[in-house]
């Protein structure tokens, strides 16, 4: 069941809402272009939708309270030593200044400005997606104690438990991001893919440490640099071996593995640059957009009752001044338009993962499908499955560049929702049984024996291991 919880709550918040948080700015553009003089939305009210959802309702600034992508950063963020002072993701620092130029761009009519933004922003969204692909990398690796090509004597490959969950972790993080990568190198990218996907033979066979050194190579064309990604920490001071924050200059370097002699495990522990993580606190000189749930709504899943937005953001004004004119945030924020209700999505997100957490597979597929009366909207384009099914009529018609790379990649505009159903619907195979297809032979074998040992045990399991269908060859 921890297979199946992971797949499907990492694709909705990372798939379907990762992609329409992008639209909404391409959406927010379009408007801008078709702004009549007089029209004083201008694709603002778009572009407020962005962070909406990027963010969502609960979020509080700088700290790990909430259910979207903003949450993802905080999390990432102290895994990999990527937090500000304050504790502030600094992806989220920069996209928060993105949205903030963008709003006030737009409000201008400087749509061709605004939309130099969107890759900057796209960029700063991906960087959690690197960091959860390497975080599960590292984890997923059942060699991650020893990293050499030939494996020392003593070595013994790592059988946790949770390995199924961790894999899935991993696949939910890479598959948001593959293609990108496959746009950037498809060879890399086929790479990374052979060793996060889900239905692999032998999780990360190549070594974290290379899908790492490959995953560093493809920063640039990502609009990314190495200090935005950091490197995976093993403790105050201590990153894990090959995970150290990499060096701009060197990233076309060849991979080579470690070398270093036998028993004493990987080396190359460095104390460079890791921090204790600070949690940061909501510092708005303005009050939330939402505020007290409704009274006795089952579990809080309730969009407010009471909406604070009053007035839209006047850039001419200073922080008080907006406040007692009654200007409101979101996560850090400031609308210029009421998309307090676009933000309570979020509360779908929390119902959703409320029902998988206990199994309850139906209830979520009816949350996913129609809000389950928490959002914006019981049906239509603004649920999670709407966020995937109207790719298609919203992005691709319109050639959204971001769009267009991902349905290029995975062969359908709806790629995100057919990822959560086909995790929603393999009922006749339980996840966690799946680990059994990949770690057989981990439990009789190990070492050189260990690729050998496949062909027969999964003839063995043939039967069983058919039915697990999950991957995207659709």
């Amino acid at each position: 069941m921890q297979v199946r919880t992971e797949l499907l709550k990492k694709g909705t918040a990372y798939q379907n809402v990762w992609l329409y948080t992008v639209h909404e700015l391409y959406d927010a553009i379009e408007d801008c272009n078709g702004a009549d003089l007089k029209d004083n939305d201008k694709g603002v009210h778009a572009w407020d939708e962005g962070w909406a959802f990027y963010a969502g309702s609960q979020q509080s600034v700088g700290k790990s309270d909430g259910y979207m992508i903003y949450n993802l950063a905080q999390k990432r963020c102290g895994n990999f030593g990527t937090c500000a002072d304050d504790g502030v993701a600094k992806s989220n620092k920069k996209l928060l200044e993105y949205f903030n130029q963008g709003r006030d761009l737009l409000v201008d009519g400087k749509c061709l400005q605004a939309s130099n933004l969107i890759p900057l922003i796209v960029s700063q969204m991906t960087v959690p997606l690197i960091q959860g692909t390497l975080r599960y990398a590292y984890k997923s690796d059942l060699w991650h104690k020893d990293q050499r090509e030939v494996k020392c004597k003593s070595s013994v490959p790592d059988l946790a438990s949770n390995k199924g969950k961790e894999i899935a972790e991993g696949w939910a993080f890479a598959a948001a991001v593959l293609p990108q990568l496959h746009k950037c190198d498809a060879d890399k990218a086929k790479l990374i893919r052979e060793n996060m996907e889900v239905t692999s033979s032998i999780p990360v066979k190549d070594t974290y440490s290379k899908v790492a050194h490959v995953l560093q190579s493809m920063y640039p064309c990502l609009g990314l640099k190495c200090a935005d990604i950091g490197g995976l920490e093993s403790g105050v001071g201590k990153y894990f071996a090959g995970l150290e924050p990499c060096d701009d200059a060197e990233l076309t370097r060849s991979y080579i593995a470690p070398t270093d002699a036998c028993p004493d495990g990987v080396a190359g522990l460095t104390t460079a640059g890791a921090h204790a993580v600070i949690d940061g606190g909501d510092d708005s000189a303005l009050p939330s957009c939402g505020a007290t749930p409704k009274a006795g709504a089952e579990s809080g899943f309730s969009k407010y009752a009471t909406n604070m937005y009053k007035t839209a953001w006047d850039k001419s004004k200073s922080a008080a001044e907006n406040k007692a004119a009654g200007a409101c945030q979101i996560a850090g924020y400031a609308v210029g338009s009421d998309v307090t209700a676009h933000a309570s999505l979020d509360l779908d997100q929390k119902a959703f993962e409320a029902k998988i957490r206990v199994g309850d597979w139906s209830g979520a597929g009816e949350i996913y499908a129609s809000g389950g009366n928490n959002s914006m909207k019981s049906s239509g384009a603004r649920t999670l499955k709407g966020f995937s099914t109207s790719v298609q009529a919203k992005m691709i018609a319109e050639e959204e560049a971001t769009a267009l790379d991902y349905k290029a990649y995975w062969g359908h505009a709806d790629y995100a929702d057919r990822f959560v159903q086909a995790a929603l619907k393999a009922t006749s195979l339980p996840f966690s049984d799946a680990k059994v297809c990949m770690y057989v032979c981990m439990y009789v074998y190990r070492g050189s024996s260990l690729y050998d040992c496949l062909p027969v045990w999964l003839g063995r399991l043939s039967l069983m291991c058919i039915s697990f269908s999950f991957s995207f060859s659709f």
